[in-house]
């Protein structure tokens, strides 16, 4: 596999993308809070924590963004008011030991998805702080109190297990209880891990038998369903952007069936936010009965993709040969609820059982962006969003998904265009006043022309591409000068007027969160609804991550893992009116002097029937696996 799509896999789980502004110092709060701004509807409370950087959250914990690190004013976010909501039921727990000593280890985020068949879940494996090889946990809940863990299925070497899925299927070659997971690369270590996926016989789930290994590149997720006598499995190829559709009817032998990508199926999609790019990151597959109402669907197998910043995507593959676009979401700008410029990142997508509801989050990873505005000139006054790095050498705090450079700034300066810039000779050199290179992308690499603009005396560098976003540019730690990647059509804009004085600099966004989107004509997929926890859009953020993750539904009623703020629970009965019910958060740990060790931070959520009472799954990458039971 070229270097592009290994560095745009590794980008989709280490980047928030260079356009944070504040690092987050792990330190206890060592004074008593201060109200610095109140009204009868809220206040602030900041505690310092160090003698550069306050943290601030808002009391009690609603959603009002307080005065942004560059110039924006005070702005209350369109966030339902909190609302108390009683704790879901805690019923087991298992606690993962990675290192085999026999002593539980807090804070080592070492789980991913969550699956369960019968008596037994599934537990993936993420890749901190090692690259375990521990992969497929196996964890017998048929007494959900007392929940054990059985037996593993390893993974290949430097590889972890992120999306598992287990179901009965019964085929010419094949009946019994099948799994199959994913292959990825640890983070650590991507240029030594193995791809693809495996599949496993778990009728006994104790002694898991491998039937067969399936693809080589990097699988992040996957979808297994039966249709008539055939099974099949859904895969979401991040790396070539494809969605592959892979016939397992003989699961020792398994035959790709098509492989096709936005291109092939005609998805259209501005590129958005921080991580602009188009690809199938989640699948889900659903049968409908031939009695369905609903004549778009009635008799058919519909996929469901999250494809980043195209949205949702609806495919028709009862005829899994020759998928066919039903429809697909658009992303709202601005943005229904931060009122900014959309960011994109559909991440996972799942229909309630009528199908005339999808609901989809968005895995918006940096509640920053990065904003260029043009400040003279005919496109005076207007704003685009762009991507790069705002200080150089970039320093890092890498945690999963969670990149933030330590400064905070903004860059001004008037533009010049020099082309693709990538020798010196006949270069225009700076003016003495602070000056803005505007290139072309394409003819050398990044380094090159940011090194080629700094020797002229350039400070900053703005590129400009009709393409995606080069991502192995984006993943540069190190360039000679702040670097920024646009849009054709802004780059152009710029262009215009030799001179044209830009300014960028980073704004408050929010995370990602809930969408709830009408799909019953799927040629008009219609945004009716959203859902956001508070933390979504308290700024500056609280530690952790406060983006959505994944979503299981239950008539009406959807449990969602939300990092950070735990397992939310929302009834969406009335899908313009989302509300929570219940929720669970995990404790926070500190050691002797105070220091954050671990905190809330879940992943997979599933729900499950043991002995006719419902549960649910839940895993979290620092404290393990779950078992809750909402009560209300």
């Amino acid at each position: 596999m070229c270097n592009l799509q290994v560095q745009k896999i590794i980008a989709l789980f280490v980047v928030a993308l260079l356009s944070t502004a504040l690092l987050l110092v792990y330190s206890p709060y060592v004074q008593q809070p201060q109200i610095i701004q109140s009204s009868s509807r809220f206040e602030y409370h900041c505690h310092q924590i160090s003698n550069k950087y306050t943290y601030c959250h808002s009391h009690p914990d609603n959603a009002h963004d307080l005065p942004n690190y560059i110039t924006e004013p005070l702005v209350e976010y369109n966030v339902q008011a909190p609302r108390k909501a009683p704790q879901l039921k805690l019923v087991g727990h298992v606690s993962f030991d990675l290192d085999g000593d026999g002593i539980s280890d807090p804070g080592a985020r070492s789980v991913t998805d969550v699956w369960a068949f019968g008596n037994f879940a599934y537990v993936g494996t993420y890749d901190k702080p090692i690259c375990s090889g521990f992969g497929v946990r196996i964890v017998d809940i048929s007494d959900p109190s007392n929940p054990l863990y059985v037996a593993s299925i390893p993974s290949p070497p430097n590889t972890r297990a992120n999306a598992i899925k287990v179901s009965h299927i019964t085929t010419p070659y094949r009946q019994g209880d099948i799994l199959i997971h994913s292959n990825e690369p640890c983070t650590t270590a991507y240029n030594k891990g193995k791809g693809g996926v495996e599949i496993y016989n778990v009728t006994n789930p104790r002694n898991p038998i491998h039937l067969s290994s399936f693809y080589s590149p990097p699988i992040h997720n996957l979808f297994m369903y039966q249709q008539g006598t055939k099974a099949y499995v859904l895969l979401a190829d991040v790396g070539s952007s494809y969605l592959r559709i892979v016939n397992i009817t003989d699961p020792r032998n398994p035959v790709e069936v098509v492989a096709v990508g936005a291109r092939e199926l005609k998805i259209k999609s501005d590129l958005l936010g921080n991580y602009q790019a188009v690809f199938v990151h989640d699948v889900w597959a659903k049968t409908f009965p031939a009695n369905n109402a609903n004549p778009y669907y009635a008799g058919k197998v519909i996929a469901y993709l999250s494809y980043w910043d195209a949205g949702l995507v609806i495919l028709d593959i009862t005829n899994p040969s020759s998928p066919k676009l039903l429809g697909q979401s658009a992303y709202a700008d601005p943005d229904p609820l931060s009122g900014k410029h959309p960011e994109g990142n559909s991440h996972s997508a799942i229909p309630n059982g009528e199908g005339n509801v999808v609901l989809m989050g968005d895995e918006d990873l940096s509640p920053f962006t990065l904003v260029l505005r043009i400040e003279d000139g005919s496109h005076r006054g207007e704003e685009y969003q762009a991507q790069g790095a705002l200080e150089v050498p970039v320093a890092w705090y890498i945690d999963h998904v969670h990149i933030v450079p330590v400064v905070n700034k903004t860059i001004t300066g008037s533009t010049y265009y020099l082309g693709s810039a990538c020798t010196v000779d006949k270069m225009k050199p700076a003016p003495p006043e602070s000056a803005i290179a505007l290139l072309d992308w394409g003819g050398c690499g990044v380094e090159i022309k940011a090194k080629n603009m700094a020797d002229q005396g350039y400070n900053a560098a703005v590129i400009f591409t009709d393409d995606e976003i080069p991502i192995d540019a984006l993943i540069q730690k190190q360039l000679s000068i702040p670097t920024f990647f646009v849009k054709k059509s802004t780059g152009l804009a710029i262009k215009e007027h030799e001179g044209t004085k830009i300014r960028i600099g980073i704004a408050f966004d929010g995370w990602g969160y809930l969408r709830l989107l009408e799909v019953s004509n799927p040629n008009n997929i219609r945004e009716v609804g959203q859902f956001a926890v508070n933390n979504v859009f308290v700024n500056p953020p609280p530690i952790g991550n406060h983006t959505i993750h994944n979503i299981a539904i239950d008539g009406n009623i959807a449990f969602i893992s939300w990092y950070a703020d735990g397992v939310r629970v929302v009834n969406f009965s009335n899908p313009k009116e989302p509300k929570e019910i219940a929720y669970f958060k995990a404790p926070t740990i500190f050691d002797k002097e105070g220091k954050l060790l671990a905190h809330t931070d879940f992943w997979g959520v599933y729900l499950h029937t043991i002995n006719g009472q419902k549960y649910i799954l839940a895993s979290d990458r620092n404290f393990g696996f779950y078992i809750l039971k909402l009560e209300l």
